[in-house]
């Protein structure tokens, strides 16, 4: 109806009555410990998306700029051309160790981070904050998550290699409860690599996390684990490979078994406490005990093909017999109170922290014939080691926004190690401005230092050991992130890194050999850059190239500055995902991760001695992997189901992890070939 120019104007007179909707309490903190700029982030929605066939959240990891590993499986990875011993692993508040008596790739555990509880992962490359310990290459947070719901909700997972479960508590002002078991049995992966027996890996554990709010002001929480790893293998023989053009092809005949035990327990708790708005305190402690034993009886035969006509006698005449009867426990108390006065321009922290070693080795080990690896005892040894040390430290830290576009924060971190009686000053500084909405860089300069632990001080004998100095580095980062449109962005970090004191080591496999002595210096240069956001909407995607020059010049030698055997001059890696419109719940995730290979050391095995190469003249050919994964997706009566198919290793390339040369052979070890996985996940 249109009103009549000439009718008058009809006012309407409406009336609003007031009401009060009752709501539950929110609490808001932003503390900034750490701008997004100077770290990388992953959901744990994110971190179990890549086909692999357990959701390792390590495993994911290798996707990021400056993170790189050439173990398919292993967790073990290494950052900006550091051993993997350089990298801090926090979980909830508590600092994590790996297996230390590992030798051997797939005797490695699957780690202790529990994808089915992450909730965020933080990795810290270059700049991370004096309130965390002592690494020189990098810090890896992990927090696990409470429920959002106001119902029980959890999540059934069922896989070839894996089956586990997790349940949340309803979300609650005052308590909440998370929990989750698994079991991982990496047996079928192990099937497809060069190296033929029975082998049964098996690992189970609990973890637990719970808040208990006391007040609106107080609020106590605690994380519990229990793990155990069991690896049993009886190696028969390995596939035939060619060796350098002017080797002859061989096969490698095993007998004999190898049994490795690992046992983990963690205890963490802490207090939050809320004075005033402005006012703050934080007071954490753990336990970390962790023991592990070792029981190797192996022989093995290296023999040209040639000679496989030989009668069984003859193969006897030459081999390797190895004998480890190891057992090691390590405990580790940590104690960590700081507190925080914060207004809404300026933030003061200031801690102090203690840490309790104790560490008892009881090893028994032999290595006898002509065929000698990196590592290898020399004749029987027999120790029976027990090492007790503590340190403590104090940091403080002031961050001030100077303006709405420009922020500093600036720090300061004392450690003191009882064992060798050193004290090491690490001063830190950076800066952060907004150049536009779009843009934003940083810079970080500071000290960083890494105190000898146990893979360090191994083989130094105990009268020796206070003479061992705590490894040093000063790094400076240049970072720069530019968001782009449609949610995409840029981001990219130049570094450069000198380094002092450093403790020489080479690799094998997984081990690191460390030399026991401060006996070189290193720098290291180069270039992280990450391309991150939604390619195809409603999939997260992301590209990492890393370029590194890592350099060392041991001490002793004349050799000058060689490469460090981690540097990986060039990495490239794509975390991909797709969908098709017609299927909403189906994604296709791509997961490739191409490298130069590492440097190592050419080891010659001849008349039952070691020779070696000049430092680190070898290395490995180019790492190349290319996993495949479908995921279909659907609900039914309040349930939802994710089915899963992964082909690993999807071209059946075949990666070298180590190499080494017996009398004229070049013996390699290669990791797993072309492999397959499927699975299904039930969440409510």
């Amino acid at each position: 109806m249109v009103a009549h120019p000439d009718s008058p104007a009809v006012i309407p007179d409406v009336a609003l009555t007031a009401r009060v909707l009752e709501g539950k309490q929110v609490s808001v903190q932003a503390y900034g410990d750490v701008a997004k700029l100077d770290q990388y982030e992953v959901s744990g929605a994110r971190a179990g998306r890549p086909p692999i066939p357990c959701r390792n959240p390590l495993l994911t990891l290798k996707t990021l700029p400056g993170v790189w590993s050439v173990n398919d499986q292993s967790g073990k990875f290494q950052v900006r051309g550091g051993s993997y011993d350089d990298n801090l692993i926090v979980i909830n508040g508590v600092e994590i160790e790996q297996p230390h008596l590992v030798r051997k790739g797939v005797m490695e555990n699957p780690s202790l981070i529990n994808p089915y509880l992450v909730d965020a992962i933080k990795l810290r490359t270059g700049a991370y904050p004096v309130t965390y310990g002592d690494r020189l290459a990098s810090v890896l947070d992990v927090t696990y998550r409470k429920n959002d719901s106001q119902q029980w909700s959890g999540q059934v997972n069922v896989s070839m290699v894996e089956a586990g479960v997790a349940l949340f508590s309803p979300e609650s002002e005052t308590f909440n409860f998370s929990t989750s078991v698994r079991r991982i049995d990496y047996g079928h992966i192990y099937k497809s690599q060069h190296r033929q027996g029975e082998y049964n890996p098996d690992f189970y554990d609990w973890q637990s996390l719970f808040s208990w709010n006391l007040s609106d002001r107080h609020k106590f929480s605690g994380y519990a684990a229990l793990a155990r790893s069991r690896y049993r293998s009886e190696p028969s023989s390995v596939k035939a490979v060619p060796g350098f053009p002017e080797a002859p092809q061989y096969s490698i005949h095993e007998s004999g078994q190898e049994r490795f035990d690992h046992n983990t327990g963690v205890l963490g708790i802490q207090w939050n406490a809320d004075w005033t708005k402005s006012w703050s305190t934080l007071v954490k402690s753990s336990i970390v005990v962790q023991n592990e034993r070792e029981d190797t009886q192996l022989y093995t035969q290296i023999i040209p093909l040639d000679d496989e006509e030989l009668p069984d006698s003859a193969l006897t005449l030459d081999g390797r017999r190895e004998s480890y009867d190891n057992a090691f426990t390590h405990r580790q108390v940590h104690v960590h109170m700081r507190t925080r006065f914060q207004t809404p321009l300026q933030q003061l922290i200031f801690g102090v922290e203690g840490q309790w070693l104790n560490q008892d080795l009881d090893a028994d080990e032999a290595v006898s014939g002509n065929y000698q690896l990196p590592g290898d005892a020399v004749g029987p040894v027999q120790q029976d080691i027990l090492w007790n040390t503590s340190g403590t430290a104090c940091f403080l830290q002031y961050q001030r926004d100077l303006s709405a576009l420009f922020k500093i924060n600036a720090g300061a971190r004392l450690f003191r190690y009882a064992f060798n009686k050193e004290t090491v000053f690490m001063p830190r500084l950076g800066c952060r401005y907004r150049v536009t909405d779009h843009t934003e860089t940083a810079f970080h300069i500071g000290r960083y230092a890494q105190p000898p632990l146990y893979r360090e001080i191994q083989h130094v004998p105990l009268q020796d050991r206070p003479a061992l100095k705590a490894q040093k580095a000063w790094q400076s980062t240049l970072s720069l992130r530019q968001t782009l449109p449609n949610r995409h962005y840029v981001q990219m970090e130049v570094y450069y890194k000198t380094m002092s004191d450093l403790i020489s080591y080479d690799t094998y496999d997984v081990r690191t050999l460390y030399s026991g002595q401060n006996d070189a210096k290193g720098y290291a240069y180069g270039l992280d850059a990450m391309l991150f956001g939604e390619f195809v909407p409603d999939c997260i995607n992301w590209i990492s190239y890393g370029y590194l020059i890592a350099k060392e010049d041991l001490i002793y030698d004349s050799e000058g500055w060689v490469n460090r055997p981690s540097a990986q001059t060039h990495t490239l890696s794509f975390n991909l995902q797709d969908k098709m419109e017609r299927f909403p719940g189906s994604r296709m995730h791509l997961r490739i991760l191409l490298g130069s290979g590492s440097y190592y050391t050419i080891y010659y095995s001849k008349d039952d001695e070691i020779l070696t190469s000049a430092r680190n003249a070898g290395r490995l050919p180019l790492y190349q992997r290319f996993d495949l994964g479908l995921t279909q997706r659907f609900t039914w009566k309040g349930f939802k189901f994710t089915f899963k198919e992964e082909v690993l290793n999807m071209f059946d390339h075949t990666n070298v992890l180590s190499a080494s040369w017996f009398e004229n052979t070049l013996v390699k070890t290669y990791l797993s070939g072309i492999n397959y996985n499927v699975g299904v996940r039930v969440e409510f």
